[in-house]
């Protein structure tokens, strides 16, 4: 658990820098790659370590699934995946939904939570859930008015899925099998 832990630590401290006031004065000094490299590279550490501390947790129940959760996640995982993707792109979708990428972790979290009753899971979707709502309210939307060809959402919208898929074979990597 603690390497998931720190795993953690890194991914959710490295978010944070953004949100500090002294955001604006890095980007400056650094220029914009290696500020976004500042925050990308301990994100991903970050990311590989929840993973390897995830599988290597101890399993220990805190309460039983509903048996209706896991259906309800294989068919709403999908829209998390296409609000993802259309936090990259300019579409109507992201006019329409303040922080489409931080709504689409929360339906992730929130989906992940209802589907794992285990300390290990709860922790960790728990951490992402609250995360995606603390950035939310603590970040302004970016003015989006204009109208957008439709194209990009059916962009968004085929690539979001594709991934939703391409996730669904790989998840037993994660050590968690869905099929």
């Amino acid at each position: 658990m603690l390497i998931m832990a720190a795993g953690m630590l890194l991914f959710f401290g490295s978010h944070l820098v953004p949100l500090l006031p002294v955001s604006s004065t890095l980007q400056e000094k650094l220029g914009v790659n290696k500020y976004k490299g500042l925050i990308a590279l301990p994100s991903i550490i970050g990311i590989i370590l929840i993973v390897i501390g995830y599988r290597q947790a101890s399993i220990e129940l805190l309460w039983i699934p509903v048996s209706y959760s896991r259906e309800m996640a294989l068919h709403l995982m999908p829209v998390a995946f296409i609000l993802l993707a259309a936090a990259h792109m300019k579409t109507n979708i992201r006019r329409f939904i303040k922080h489409p990428m931080l709504a689409g972790i929360l339906i992730w979290a929130v989906l992940h939570l209802l589907n794992n009753g285990e300390v290990r899971a709860v922790i960790l979707f728990s951490a992402f859930a609250i995360y995606a709502v603390l950035d939310m309210l603590l970040t302004k939307k970016s003015k989006a008015a204009q109208h957008y060809p439709i194209k990009k959402d059916i962009i968004v919208v085929v690539a979001g899925t594709f991934t939703y898929v391409v996730v669904l074979f790989v998840h037993g990597w994660a050590g968690v099998p869905l099929f």
